[in-house]
């Protein structure tokens, strides 16, 4: 099981600065720490780093990310580091892990050598693989909001429901655990409680429903509190966190993390959404994933920060669940949503229509490495756009495997004498994304 994990990272003011952090929940760096780790809700390790800059550093300057783990303190730094220096934009490590326990702080230190472009761009891709089952997680890095809600998947909080917070489940499987941290002590007896609310149902033991409470109580700094339960859900059910405050909580900032457990191998949820006024007349762009608010452009795929980028380990998107806030209008009003990937429109396309809100595809959307992910967004006619939206993607990381594999086992039960037989697998390895160690042993065994 290999979930990958994508965010981009922006700051206007780190020429010569070190120390500014940033997270998976949120791209804006800050300087204090505190305001940018994480915690995580489950068990496994980190991998597989990779760093794009939309500028290089220059000559005799470098830009530096690395991946800071805690347990039940302040995260510190891992050997989960890359440093991209002069003239590169790209960069990654691929021989190093990272484990993780559950209820553990994380967060992402970026420093600078020289004097870099006095604004940093930074595309991040990583991956998690779980201890154990078909694990993910997904986390939140929430401020000044006690009583609020979070998204599911993308996890943007906001102090009132939100349609793009209501988020569809896009593979089948069990909501398992909610961790819950503060990043501040919180010195009163208040707590603060995290429930899952599935389909408009707040989950917490009654009437038939599952308990997924999760409290804080006067907690220290950074110590997590783990409620595991399980929670069964199928694709097209859509999910959010919700939190309570009773008296002050004086905690401050908190973060929230949530553990899902895919009925299928290599399966995991991947959430985004947006709050900004889409065009009615023209073809707009937004980030394929993400939990920062950016706004539709109509530059194709997006501006850079938009934009995300495949993970080390290639991957299959295979189904897209999304919803509108306002109707389109009358017929031929209709707004068509495509995902795309490097540059081109997949199958993932949806279209919602006259009286509906909301929109699905299934289908199979390859990604290997680097390559660009973004979301089309195709008015019909002119219909109503106001209000957000929000989608979520079905990650599958075993597809391209089996893909190759399937190559690799014709090349190495018929002779690599036999020109046909070669060819084809020849053909299909190179077709289909495969990972660095399989395109070597296929060509270990065709050699």
């Amino acid at each position: 099981m290999i979930q990958p994990l994508f965010f981009n990272y922006s700051n206007a003011s780190q020429n010569g600065v070190n120390g500014m952090f940033s997270s998976i929940s949120n791209n804006v760096a800050a300087g204090s720490q505190g305001l940018r780790r994480c915690v995580w809700p489950t068990a496994g390790v980190f991998n597989n780093l990779a760093l794009v800059l939309e500028s290089a550093p220059g000559v005799g300057n470098s830009v530096t990310i690395t991946l800071r783990t805690g347990t039940n303190a302040a995260p510190s730094n891992t050997a989960l580091t890359v440093t991209i220096s002069g003239t590169d934009t790209v960069g990654q490590i691929t021989v190093t892990d990272v484990s993780i326990s559950a209820g553990d702080t994380i967060d992402f230190l970026f420093n600078t050598t020289g004097s870099p472009a006095s604004t940093i761009s930074a595309s991040v891709a990583l991956e998690f693989v779980p201890t154990s089952g078909n694990k993910s997680a997904h986390t939140s890095n929430v401020g000044g909001l006690q009583t609020c809600f979070i998204g599911a998947f993308s996890m943007i909080e906001n102090a009132s429901l939100q349609s793009f917070q209501q988020q569809y489940v896009a593979t089948p499987g069990n909501v398992t655990a909610l961790a819950a941290a503060s990043m501040f002590a919180n010195v009163n007896a208040n707590p603060l409680d995290f429930y899952i609310n599935k389909n408009g149902v707040r989950q917490d033991g009654t009437g038939g429903t599952v308990d997924t409470k999760c409290s804080l109580v006067s907690v220290s700094t950074n110590v997590a509190v783990i409620k595991t339960f399980t929670l069964p859900v199928v694709a097209g059910d859509i999910l959010y966190i919700e939190t309570v405050e009773t008296g002050t909580f004086s905690g401050n900032w908190v973060s929230c993390g949530l553990e899902f457990t895919a009925d299928n191998p290599g399966c995991s949820n991947l959430g985004a959404h947006t709050d900004s006024t889409v065009s009615a007349s023209v073809t707009n762009y937004s980030n394929l994933n993400d939990n920062d608010l950016f706004s539709w452009s109509t530059t194709v795929d997006g501006t850079f920060l938009m934009r995300r980028r495949g993970t080390i380990t290639p991957f299959q998107f295979t189904a897209l669940y999304g919803k509108v806030e306002t109707d389109p209008g009358a017929a031929p009003n209709s707004r068509t949503f495509t995902a795309r990937v490097n540059g081109n429109d997949t199958s993932l396309a949806g279209t919602v229509t006259t009286g509906n809100l909301t929109y699905s595809a299934t289908g199979s959307a390859p990604v290997t490495q680097g390559q660009i992910m973004s979301m089309k967004h195709v008015p019909a006619d002119t219909p109503t756009v106001t209000g957000d939206s929000t989608w979520t993607l079905a990650i599958d990381t075993t597809k391209t495997s089996l893909i190759s594999q399937v190559a690799i086992e014709m090349i190495s039960l018929v002779p690599p004498t036999d020109p046909w037989i070669s060819q084809v697998a020849v053909e299909m390895i190179s077709y289909v994304p495969v990972t660095a160690v399989e395109k070597t042993r296929f060509f270990l065994v065709v050699g």
